[in-house]
Formats: C-alpha cells, structure tokens, sequence
C-alpha cells in the first residue's frame, strides 16, 4: 500500500469523497437537531479550508509572476497562520470521523483519520509547525503497520523525520515524561521501528542517532527489545549488527558503569 501523498489536490478528492458518504448517510438517517455541529456544517468548512489551502499551495508553487498581478497582494502565509490551519483542520478530520463511527461508516472514519498524515506532512513541507500531533502520530501507526515492502517503509522513515523535524518547541521539551503515550514518544519510537524494519543499517543508524538523543530515557528498552527481535524474526546480519552495537553501548556499558 502507497502512503497519501501530500499534495493538497489529492487531499481535496479524499476528502470530498469522505465526507460525502458520511454527510449523505446523516441526513438519511435525518436525526433531530440538537445544536450539534452536524456534518454537513463540518463538510463546509472543511471545503472552506481546503479552497485556503489550495490557494497557499497556489503561490507557494508559483514560478513566475501572473501578468496582471493583484497591486495588494495577500503575501505568503506565514508560520503561524500555517500551524493555525494545520490545527484546525486536524480538528476538523477529528470530528469528522467521530461522526462516520457514530454513524457506523468505519471505513471512512479510517480514512478521515489517516488524512492527518498528508495535511500535516503537507504543512510542514509549506514550512508550519505543527502543534497536535496525536491523530498525525496514530495515522502513522496504521500507515507502518499497513507499508509492506522496504520502499513504503523508507518512504514513511523519510516523512516522520519530517514530522518530527517540525513539531513545536512545546512538544520537543518532552515535559510529559511520566506519560508513555505521549506523541513524542511514540512518533520517535516507530520512526526507529519502522527504520530497523527497512533492514537499511544506513536508516538505522541515523533513526537510532536520533532516538537516542530525543529520548535517552527509552533507548535501552528499545535496544533490548530489539535484540530480541533480530533473532525472533531472522533479521539479515548487517541489521543485526547495528541492533547489536547499540544495544551494546546503551544497555551493557551503561550497566557496567
């Protein structure tokens, strides 16, 4: 299975198809209003931010200036007009996919939520930051544990290197330390899972590199688990022997001294 791509066009047409189902299969079922923010009122503004959205990827693109230009143009969005967007349109998935479970359309609300993966992994490549990572974290779990062959994995190394590359300070500072849910933890934690599964010693090494430095507090488990696994699962020798020189330094020297 290839990984959403994060083009904003591609996004739209997901979306909207979505959305569709889960706007028509609400108003068959015409449940009484009751000040709910209904689906069909999430579908507009989700149509709203999608139009902003293409309209940033618009002039972001722009290779030469149009003929006629606006004589006040709106400028480029900045980082904080980005990271608000990729906020709201999180939230909006959100509540767009509790919607398609609360109507029973589980493939789509699948679908809603991985979205969050090529809205984020768009916004970070426009140059925002991004500030809710807990759906963007969960939809790259389904993607590893659905990305079979070494190039989807790698693919999807490459971009949690982004997501991490572009999560706020706030969730850098790693604070919530005594929560191991949190999203740092396990958006790092997979990227190095999902670089062991790559069997690409040059991915761990840098996956590793990284794990260690954001997360020193977890590197030893992570090595010692991970030795288990290379001889459970048969793991190629040159995998294998990245495992086993980090698991080496972080849990055998660190014990001897």
């Amino acid at each position: 299975m290839g990984l959403p791509p994060a083009d904003i066009h591609l996004l739209a047409d997901a979306l909207r198809d979505a959305v569709d189902e889960v706007v028509e299969i609400y108003e068959q079922d015409a449940p009484p209003a009751t000040g709910q923010v209904t689906p069909k009122l999430l579908a507009e503004a989700a149509g709203q931010l999608i139009e902003i959205l293409k309209r940033i990827d618009s002039d972001h693109n722009a290779d030469t200036p149009p003929l006629d230009p606006d004589p006040h143009p709106p400028g480029p969005a900045s980082e904080e007009d980005l990271s608000q967007l990729a906020d709201y349109g999180l939230s909006l998935l959100g509540d767009l996919a509790a919607w398609a479970e609360r109507l029973g359309v589980q493939d789509r609300k699948r679908d809603l939520e991985l979205l969050a993966f090529p809205l984020a992994l768009w916004v970070t490549r426009h140059g925002g930051e991004l500030r809710t990572m807990e759906p963007v974290v969960n939809a790259v779990a389904v993607l590893a544990n659905q990305s079979k062959d070494n190039r989807a994995l790698e693919e999807l190394y490459g971009a949690t290197g982004e997501l991490i590359d572009a999560a706020a300070l706030t969730i850098r500072q790693d604070l919530e330390k005594g929560n191991p849910g949190r999203p740092w933890r396990v958006l790092n934690l997979n990227r190095a899972i999902i670089a062991t599964r790559t069997h690409n010693p040059r991915i761990m090494e840098q996956a590793f590199g990284t794990l260690v430095q954001n997360l020193p507090e977890d590197a030893p488990a992570f090595f010692r688990e991970g030795m288990g696994q290379m001889d459970a699962l048969d793991y190629p020798a040159p995998v294998r022997a990245v495992m086993e020189r980090y698991y080496r330094r972080w849990c055998l020297q660190h014990t001897l001294h």
